[in-house]
């Protein structure tokens, strides 16, 4: 069976958005485009004597969250285009000191906070990338592990490799020696594995009615008095062990 997975960090955005959430978005578009204008009305067509077009950047801000990066730039483009516009409609050619100086300022303040903002767009969209290419490797995952025809399960053996390990921190060496005069055993150290998922072939293997019937605590499904998985467990807790001294010996002569 072939499976076919395209994701992409545009695609995803889309996908997320929610009628609601793009009638938001078109509402703080407009809202920012009116911002936009209003700021260019006070500047142009009142005589108070500040930089009233840094407030061009109110009106970018607004409207980012909305806009894709070719949109943020457009909307900067248009805020500078409005900013000299009024002061060539206010001041013409004129070489005033003050006026070409607040000019500069809003004209800087916009590029600034449009510069920013693509930095912003550009990490959300490489979270999104991320965020992309991990569901496609859990979707070929998914994959493989479903459609295996031999018998896979997943199994979380943190609890029992951590009685394991207080047993040899009390000073048990062999652990196999240590099971054979306990007949409970090997029950109590199944009951530590839990079993989260299986495939089909798994559940065809032990004629089980469903996946749920396999899940959970693997006590379940191993026989009293099998040594086999004391040994394994052994075994297992022993590798397990033996990382953790190389990866302490590692940490110890990097410092």
């Amino acid at each position: 069976m072939t499976y076919h997975f395209e994701a992409t960090p545009r695609s995803l955005w889309k996908q997320g958005l929610s009628m609601g959430e793009r009638r938001h978005n078109a509402g703080l578009t407009i809202v920012g485009a009116i911002m936009g204008l209003v700021v260019f009305g006070i500047d142009t067509f009142t005589s108070i004597e500040s930089a009233i077009a840094v407030l061009y950047v109110v009106a970018l801000l607004t409207a980012s969250d909305a806009l894709s990066r070719t949109g943020i730039m457009m909307a900067a483009g248009a805020c500078l285009s409005l900013c000299i516009l009024s002061y060539l409609f206010q001041h013409g050619m004129s070489d005033d000191l003050q006026t070409v100086l607040r000019l500069l300022v809003s004209l800087a303040a916009i590029a600034i906070t449009a510069a920013l903002l693509l930095r912003n767009d550009a990490a959300r969209h490489e979270l999104l990338r991320s965020h992309a290419e991990l569901a496609r490797g859990e979707y070929r995952y998914r994959s493989i592990f479903e459609e295996a025809r031999v018998a896979i399960w997943e199994q979380n053996y943190s609890s029992l490799h951590r009685y394991l390990q207080s047993l040899r921190d009390e000073g048990v060496t062999d652990i196999t020696a240590y099971a054979e005069g306990r007949p409970d055993f090997v029950q109590h150290c199944a009951a530590m594995v839990e079993t989260v998922a299986v495939n089909h072939a798994a559940v065809d293997l032990l004629h089980a009615g469903s996946e749920a019937e396999l899940l959970g605590p693997l006590n379940r499904l191993i026989p009293a008095g099998d040594r086999r998985f004391s040994r394994s467990s052994a075994r297992s807790s022993k590798a397990a062990s033996n990382t953790r001294r190389r990866e302490r010996f590692r940490r110890w002569t990097e410092w």
